[in-house]
């Protein structure tokens, strides 16, 4: 069985962050187990751009949010339909710039971010770059600790009833084993070792950003 890549939605006002995206996004794609899902890279087609970005925000199960200086109405839209399946994993983060150039709009939702996540701030793209791969690594994890639930949810971007032998064997680990928590521990430690791996090659060294 081949495991089918979680899809990672990656949202911002898409022209003040382009190098952000462009970077999340090359970072999330090495990674063998992901798939990044961006505006960029959407095939021409009839829907209107307001119903692919709904269905795609609604059906990743994780998302990646990136915020600076200009409020978008469309931004807020794909965090809250994110939001709104409590599953989802939420990674936020806020660009620094002084509070006065940011948009009204924009300052509310990041005050409503404070009462109700975690979020983390940056200064530039090599920053963002250096943070990411952990917070990755992170939720992903905790995507796998609740893989039976996760399989049987229309938002996961996993198979129906995938449980975790199911996913040890698609990565040809032992597949066999009785105990539930032991197969999370194999998964969970397989992950580890693949997306420290691949990211270990994406992370900015000291002086080379």
């Amino acid at each position: 069985m081949a495991l089918k890549r979680i899809p990672v939605f990656i949202s911002s006002k898409q022209v003040e962050l382009h190098d952000d995206r462009m970077a999340i996004a090359e970072l999330v794609a090495q990674i063998e187990t992901l798939e990044p899902v961006y505006a960029e890279e959407w095939a021409p087609r009839r829907a209107a751009a307001g119903e692919v970005y709904r269905a795609d925000a609604l059906r990743c199960p994780l998302y990646i949010g990136l915020f600076w200086r200009a409020y978008s109405a469309a931004t807020e839209e794909e965090y809250r339909l994110a939001v709104s399946n409590r599953e989802t994993e939420l990674l936020l983060y806020v660009r620094d710039c002084p509070e006065p150039e940011r948009e009204e709009g924009l300052r509310a939702l990041i005050a409503e971010f404070r009462d109700k996540h975690v979020f983390r701030r940056y200064d530039s793209t090599a920053d963002l770059q250096r943070l990411v791969p952990n917070h990755l690594l992170e939720a992903v994890i905790r995507m796998v600790t609740r893989l039976h639930y996760l399989g049987q949810t229309s938002r996961s971007g996993l198979p129906t009833h995938l449980a975790p032998r199911d996913l040890l064997e698609a990565w040809g680990l032992d597949g066999t084993v009785a105990d539930t928590a032991e197969a999370l521990s194999q998964a969970r430690g397989l992950l580890h070792a693949i997306v420290t791996r691949t990211l270990a090659k994406s992370i900015p060294t000291e002086g080379h950003p």
